[in-house]
């Protein structure tokens, strides 16, 4: 007991300093986006659980205790909300190490490889290149918490298969309450624990009982997770007005081939390979993805069935899926965490989505180091190979957590220079960066920023956006021109384009509006508010 307690502080002590290392410059990095908004909120005193309900609504009210806690202990500096978020991301990284541990107590390995492959789990977990969104933008915290207790919870459940204690089971159920209650991701764990329930419990009987007695025994198993969810469900719906929150019923109810085929096809690539190794796959984001991929996908149904026609090769699959069951186990871990997020989009090219990978890639990370292991012939080999995946993954994730450093100074900027430079009550910024290379800068909250977070608060009380665009670099740049008492601002940058319009604030007129332009021309009011646009990295106000 005291040597594995020993080596779970060592593991856990290698994986702190490895996270730091990895996410230390983060740490001095300004809020970006919904962080504005809903840390504002909490440093206002409002602890509201709900949220969001124009799209859908959001009730996580475990995520929101987390900001008021933080709000607490360091009030708007944005120092301790990335500690925090540190932290959770290494105390993931140490769970899934033990998950990986529980998982492959069984597994045809050697002691010292079954160690490894678990350490190699935790480490390709915290280093993950895909794992940026959740861990270094504040509002992905959502994902690490619900991730925390998820893994809590089923670390208690394993123990429970193995004792048949009660009060392991009691602590697992709270722990997967609590993961309901910091994000809905959490609702794929009764079908994890399915899963992984009968994975066990033919492990242990010797694969005693045939397959379909081990279903229903761990679907019994399963059963008070599902009475869980229903009670939470039940809780969300009364506190939403609806049972489908979130983005909305539209979007989560999307169960096209259109959007899951390729949006699997997405999810499956994200999870194993970091935004900067796919940007020149363009075709990724074509339209024909989905038809070409389901006729891929029924050529290789009919392939299966030629190879499968003679019993010879039937027994060399049979005894091949046999040897590899594990890796199978894992696989289907890994898609059964995917299912809530299926039919959210990801972005292949940059980091947008790609926080809802957080909690299935706990299974790929698992299932990548122990295909390692068994491919590896000797233990030098593995070692070799497994330093090589590492340090891959840890130059990416530098590379892209540069640009969410990039994007934090676009976001400071731009809140001190409306709070400095307005002389009015009213501010409207008419071109706001919605992203910058997929990073999210002020999509929502540009409000809050300039009233709640801006060093020196100056005159500012309210400000308006006409149109948000997206970054391709800091330093993009707008083109503008005035005449007939209209201003025209044209973006210059040949891939940036409007994402979005608002509706027109008070003393402006919308002309005219595409992609690449924008004109307008300020009405008569009483209150003419202090006019900006964005360009080469700087807010510069202007006057018709």
């Amino acid at each position: 007991m005291r040597n594995a307690t020993g080596q779970t502080l060592l593991v856990l002590c290698l994986y702190a300093l490895l996270g730091v290392a990895a996410y230390g410059d983060v740490l001095g990095h300004f809020f970006l986006s919904d962080d504005f908004e809903q840390i504002g909120r909490v440093l206002d005193g409002d602890l509201s659980f709900v949220w969001g309900r124009s799209h859908g609504g959001f009730f996580r009210p475990v995520f929101i205790l987390s900001y008021y806690l933080d709000a607490v202990l360091w009030g708007r500096n944005p120092f301790g909300f990335h500690l925090t978020n540190l932290l959770l991301h290494v105390l993931n990284s140490l769970l899934v190490y033990a998950l990986a541990r529980a998982l492959t107590v069984d597994a045809p390995l050697t002691e010292t490889r079954r160690k490894l492959v678990s350490i190699l789990a935790g480490l390709i977990f915290l280093l993950h290149p895909s794992h940026t969104e959740a861990v270094s933008w504040v509002s992905g915290r959502a994902d690490l918490l619900a991730t925390l207790f998820c893994l809590a919870s089923l670390l208690a459940y394993i123990s429970y298969l193995h004792t048949g204690r009660r009060a392991q089971l009691s602590v697992a159920l709270c722990a997967f309450a609590a993961a309901l209650l910091s994000k809905e991701a959490a609702v794929c764990l009764p079908l994890v624990v399915w899963v992984m329930g009968a994975y066990l419990s033919r492990v242990h009987n010797g694969g005693g009982g045939g397959v379909r007695a081990t279903l229903v025994r761990a679907l019994k198993t399963a059963a008070p997770f599902l009475s869980i969810l229903v009670v939470y469900a039940v809780m969300r719906a009364l506190m939403l007005g609806s049972l489908v929150g979130g983005y909305g019923a539209e979007r989560h109810l999307d169960f096209t081939h259109s959007v899951v085929v390729s949006q699997l096809l997405r999810l499956c690539l994200r999870a194993a390979l970091p935004a900067v190794t796919l940007r020149s796959l363009t075709f990724l984001e074509s339209r024909m993805l989905s038809p070409v991929l389901i006729c891929i996908g029924v050529a290789l149904l009919i392939a299966t069935a030629v190879v499968l026609a003679r019993a010879r090769r039937r027994r060399a699959v049979a005894e091949f899926a046999r040897r590899n069951k594990f890796l199978w186990v894992l696989w289907a871990l890994f898609v059964c965490a995917m299912l809530p997020a299926v039919n959210l989009r990801i972005n292949v090219f940059d980091t947008q989505g790609e926080r809802f990978l957080y909690l299935p890639t706990v299974f790929s990370s698992a299932a990548l180091a122990y295909a390692l292991a068994k491919s590896a012939r000797s233990m030098r080999l593995f070692v070799l190979f497994s330093l090589t995946l590492l340090c891959f993954y840890t130059v990416a994730l530098r590379i892209t957590n540069r640009h969410w450093g990039e994007a934090a100074e676009v976001s400071r900027g731009i809140t001190e220079a409306v709070a400095r430079l307005a002389t009015r009550e009213t501010a409207v910024v008419v071109n706001v960066p919605d992203n910058l290379r997929g990073v999210h800068l002020f999509r929502n909250g540009i409000e809050y920023a300039v009233t709640r977070f801006a060093a020196h608060a100056g005159s500012v009380k309210r400000v308006a956006v006409v149109a948000f665009q997206d970054l391709k670099t800091p330093l993009d740049r707008v083109e503008i021109s005035t005449g007939d008492d209209a201003l025209a601002l044209r973006l210059m940058e040949a891939q940036a384009v409007f994402v979005k319009f608002n509706p027109s604030p008070e003393c402006v007129e919308v002309i005219s509006r595409t992609e690449k332009e924008l004109r307008l021309r300020l009405t008569n009011c009483a209150a003419r508010p202090d006019i900006f646009y964005f360009s080469d990295g700087k807010l510069v106000p202007f006057a018709l």
